[in-house]
């Protein structure tokens, strides 16, 4: 989403005057302070006043972000509220307001042990409840369509196609940045075409958050979770928002899983399901170390990430 910002955002001074204007337009009132706050290629500010905020983000489209917070709330997922989406000439994007959701990341927050437990299966529930919205197609939304008649589907027919090509994109990405060799490239693509029938087992398409790592988990004072960052939504198989979260994290998987529910909800091959999502995820993390200019340490750790997810799913290839 990056991109060169619009003439009114020069410089700190200009962009707050812009994110006041904008709130005070939309909602009425007037902050007592407009902050920056760092989120990659997002413009995004924190705005308030005598102790409530809101968020202010302009993007490429927030009102498919919108989009999936409000079908989360619907469902009663603990996420922020949105307060206004629109378009002005103050910004570089489009922009939605939201509500200020209480508390801090995940990764952030220090518990004991059994409240770290507690904390987890509370963050599997709700990751089951927004499971539960049903949705059309599989794959990422087509934006296309959604933007000229407001209907909400996936790209693909299947979920197994819908993963078999984002497969093979990121391949091909990999290989024209120089990262990726073309036969580990093919390597990477037999090992996850051999599993298309395990993709296939799952045929339902469910809301999925799409980035759902620990960053985007707020936990509060009393121990309630709630996700923020809803732009990447995918639509199909659950398993993949929590092989995310579990990518680097590879305890929390048993207490997400025990607050999520009876595994039988999750289907068949569960483990193999996840061993392909890991995959996926290490590339898509190599990928954004390559458009994003990240150091060449953080590059080897992402590489060998890559190695480590790919060989974990040929040993269940050779097991079966």
């Amino acid at each position: 989403m990056s991109g060169p910002a619009g003439p009114h955002l020069v410089d700190a001074d200009s962009a707050s005057a812009a994110v006041e204007d904008l709130v005070r337009r939309e909602l009425g009132w007037k902050p007592d302070f407009v902050d920056r706050i760092d989120s990659g290629d997002n413009w995004v500010w924190e705005a308030g006043r005598r102790g409530h905020a809101v968020i202010v983000k302009s993007g490429l489209d927030p009102q498919l972000e919108a989009w999936g917070y409000q079908r989360a709330r619907e469902a009663s997922v603990r996420v922020p509220e949105v307060l206004a989406v629109g378009k002005s000439p103050s910004f570089p994007y489009a922009y939605e307001i939201l509500s200020s959701l209480e508390g801090v990341p995940l990764p952030l927050v220090e518990l004991s042990a059994s409240k770290r437990t507690a904390v987890l299966r509370g963050l599997g529930s709700q990751i089951a409840r927004l499971h539960g919205v049903a949705t059309q197609g599989f794959g990422p939304p087509d934006q296309s369509r959604f933007r000229e008649t407001g209907e909400m589907r996936g790209v693909a027919s299947t979920w197994d196609s819908a993963i078999i090509s984002w497969m093979g994109r990121l391949v091909e990405s990999l290989q024209t940045n120089g990262v990726l060799e073309v036969e580990v490239g093919r390597r990477l693509q037999d090992t996850v075409e051999g599993h298309r029938a395990t993709l296939g087992s799952w045929s339902e398409s469910r809301l999925l958050h799409g980035d759902l790592r620990p960053g985007h988990v707020f936990v509060d004072r009393r121990g309630r979770v709630g996700l923020i960052d809803f732009e990447g939504v995918l639509f199909g198989d659950p398993a993949y928002d929590i092989a995310v979260m579990t990518f680097r994290e590879p305890d929390y998987l048993e207490p997400i899983l025990d607050g999520y529910g009876p595994r039988a909800v999750l289907g068949r091959h569960l483990e193999a399901r996840l061993e392909i999502y890991r995959l996926l995820r290490a590339m898509l993390e190599l990928r954004w170390g390559v458009t994003g200019s990240v150091g060449a340490g953080l590059m080897r750790m992402r590489a060998a990430k890559l190695v480590e997810a790919h060989l974990a799913l040929e040993g269940l290839s050779s097991a079966s």
